[in-house]
C-alpha cells in the first residue's frame, strides 16, 4: 500500500525536490528511452554499496510489472522520507485517497486508485488495510496513514548514502 501512495507522490513531486534522483536516472538510462531495464540498473548501481540488493528492491517498483522502471517508479522506488513526508505532499497524497472526503481511507477508495476485479489483489488491499488499521474501524485515519508513511525504506537509506 506504501507504494501505491508513493506512485501518487512521485506524480506530483516538484522537480526541484528530486533533481539529484532525475540526474541518476537519465545517467542510468544508457539508451535515453526514459524507461530502465534490469540490465541498465546492474550498470548504473553495481558498484554502489549493496548494489545488488538495491537493485532489486528498485526493481520491486515495477508496479506494471513492464519489466522496465519508468521514471515515476523510479522515484516511488527511491523518494527519501524528508520528501514524502513533507506536510504538502503527504497531504496530497491522504486527500487522493480519501475521495469522499470523509477524513478516512476505505477499502473501495483504495481500489478505485488502483482498480478491482482481481480477487487477489483486492484481498491483499484488504489485508494491508487491516494492519494499518489501529483502533479495528475498517478505514484508515490521517494518523494511521502518517505512521504506516513514517517507515522508512532501505532503498531511500542506500541511495542517500551513494549521491
Amino acid at each position: 500500500m506504501k507504494k501505491i501512495v508513493l506512485q501518487l507522490i512521485a506524480t506530483q513531486v516538484n522537480p526541484k525536490d528530486v533533481a539529484d534522483l532525475r540526474k541518476l536516472f537519465q545517467t542510468i538510462d544508457v539508451d535515453g528511452n526514459g524507461s530502465l531495464t534490469l540490465q541498465e540498473l546492474q550498470r548504473g548501481l553495481q558498484s554502489l554499496e549493496g548494489g545488488p540488493d538495491l537493485i532489486i528492491k528498485i526493481m520491486e517498483a515495477d508496479l506494471d510489472n513492464s519489466g522496465e522502471l519508468s521514471y515515476t517508479e523510479f522515484l516511488t522506488a527511491t523518494l527519501s522520507e524528508d520528501i514524502y513526508m513533507r506536510e504538502d505532499y503527504f497531504d496530497a497524497a491522504f486527500k487522493m485517497l480519501d475521495k469522499d472526503n470523509s477524513g478516512k481511507i476505505d477499502l473501495n477508495e483504495m481500489l478505485s486508485i488502483i482498480g478491482s476485479g482481481d480477487s487477489k489483489k483486492e484481498k491483499a488491499v484488504a489485508q494491508a488495510i487491516h494492519e494499518i488499521d489501529e483502533n479495528g474501524d475498517g478505514e484508515i485515519s490521517y494518523q494511521e496513514f502518517m505512521m504506516m508513511m513514517a517507515n522508512g525504506t532501505d532503498v531511500e537509506e542506500r541511495l542517500k548514502k551513494s549521491l
